[in-house]
């Protein structure tokens, strides 16, 4: 699990990569001659110190003229005062060899398309990847349709791999809105979800998104589009969250989960240097995660944004900057209280995946007595939990976690009524209702 994807960006033009990559230890360093000496770990990015010339890269046994395109684009860049730290960011990481060559293919052949790069060939089973920008029916690789598009059949002929991954597309734009990987009629599935008589899974976006399409008069064999066709399991879920955070991105699609592993790429449109993604250039697998580097990924993976609009919305409070929470998730917190202590417990707002959740927890022993005392204030003691959080029943579980700021917002609002009320006369029926289940007042 060492083998790494890498892409050659070209920072003149807006990141655009150049060249895509596999490697193992420091293959991505061929592309560049390491100095003669060393000028400190603060210039150390994908292993090489910023002193760094680039020279003629190697490709296994046969060394590249000069005139590769590759080396050409390095050297002209190098002349711009662009060095490998500008240039060199790994795309997806800790893989193991062939998942990280199926990636490598699918990158050159789907993503950015081999006339678009310096690669001088497409990749390993490139036949397996839809070629780049063609949504065009493929018979033999698509699934296979009956004469009125309505139903599918699984399409029996494995030797391109029994498992696929695709995509729902909305046809008039070609605007990709679910990614997802499956085996025979999983496609179909999502169409008879969303045609069936069960109004409830109107409320899910991809089923909407999917009738929406279907009354305008489209077909399945319009919609649905697989993208690579692939053997092993794992290759499928590496490649599929690969679409979902690199290629499209969590917020532009329906999808609620970003994949297997997603943690391993980059995220969509993020070219920043990431600690513990560019770095260590070897990687040992068997290492924690810190905290720093998980916050960086996520910065990069935008789940910020969502919590600034919060913050920015609750100008009463002062938030502190996002970090890295209790279940490693990504948070902000701050001092609520009422007027006798305004530090009296924190408001954590917090997000997982795409979905946003709201508690009271105290931090010190101070606040843990604080939310004692008040709850016992408002006939709500003892709380659900031994930590004394306060955490809701109705807004348990997953399925209440929500993408809405605005109701994120609201309710950080009837948690500030609650901290501040003396007693219970003074909640509102909904302020109430999140005491439900605790000690009421005789």
């Amino acid at each position: 699990m060492r083998y790494y994807v890498y892409a050659l960006i070209d920072p003149t033009d807006g990141n655009k990569p150049f060249y895509v990559g596999k490697g193992l230890d420091n293959r991505m360093q061929s592309h560049f001659k390491e100095a003669s000496t060393y000028t400190g770990n603060e210039n150390y990015i994908v292993g090489c110190d910023t002193n760094s010339v680039f020279e003629h890269a190697n490709e296994g046994n046969n060394t590249l003229p000069s005139t590769s395109p590759k080396i050409k684009k390095i050297n002209d860049l190098t002349k711009q005062g662009y060095n490998h730290t500008h240039i060199a960011r790994i795309v997806a990481r800790r893989l193991n060899e062939t998942t990280a060559l199926a990636v490598e293919a699918c990158l050159i052949r789907t993503v950015y398309g081999k006339e678009n790069l310096t690669n001088l060939v497409e990749g390993e089973h490139y036949e397996r990847f839809r070629a780049y920008n063609s949504w065009n029916y493929i018979k033999g690789f698509d699934q296979e349709y009956s004469s009125d598009g309505k139903f599918v059949f699984c399409n029996k002929d494995h030797s391109l791999g029994r498992y696929y991954v695709y995509v729902l597309r909305d046809p008039q734009t070609n605007e990709v809105f679910y990614v997802g990987k499956g085996t025979g009629n999983r496609i179909m599935n999502h169409f008879e979800e969303a045609l069936g008589s069960n109004n409830q899974v109107k409320n899910v976006l991809r089923l909407k998104r999917i009738y929406e399409l279907v009354k305008k008069g489209f077909k399945p064999s319009d919609i649905g589009r697989i993208i690579a066709r692939i053997n092993e399991e794992d290759h499928a879920f590496a490649i599929e969250a690969l679409f979902v955070k690199f290629v499209y991105g969590m917020n532009l699609l329906t999808n609620i989960q970003p994949g297997h592993h997603s943690g391993f790429f980059r995220a969509k449109d993020d070219w920043e240097k990431r600690i513990g993604f560019d770095l260590p250039f070897i990687i040992n697998p068997g290492a924690r995660v810190g905290r720093q580097e998980k916050l960086d990924l996520m910065i990069g993976e935008g789940l910020d944004i969502p919590l600034m609009e919060v913050k920015r919305a609750l100008t009463s409070l002062n938030f502190d900057s996002p970090k890295i929470l209790d279940a490693s998730e990504l948070g902000i917190e701050a001092d609520v209280g009422d007027e006798t202590n305004p530090r009296g417990t924190r408001i954590k707002i917090f997000i997982r995946r795409k979905k946003i959740q709201i508690e009271l927890r105290p931090r010190t022993k101070e606040q843990f007595q604080w939310m004692e005392r008040h709850f016992l204030k408002l006939k709500a003691f003892p709380l659900r939990r031994a930590d004394n959080v306060f955490f809701p029943d109705k807004w348990r579980g997953g399925e209440n976690m929500t993408d809405n700021v605005q109701e994120i917002v609201r309710r950080a609002k009837l948690f500030l009524e609650i901290v501040k009320a003396q007693s219970r006369k003074e909640l509102s029926i909904e302020a109430l209702s999140l005491l439900d289940g605790l000690p009421k007042e005789n």
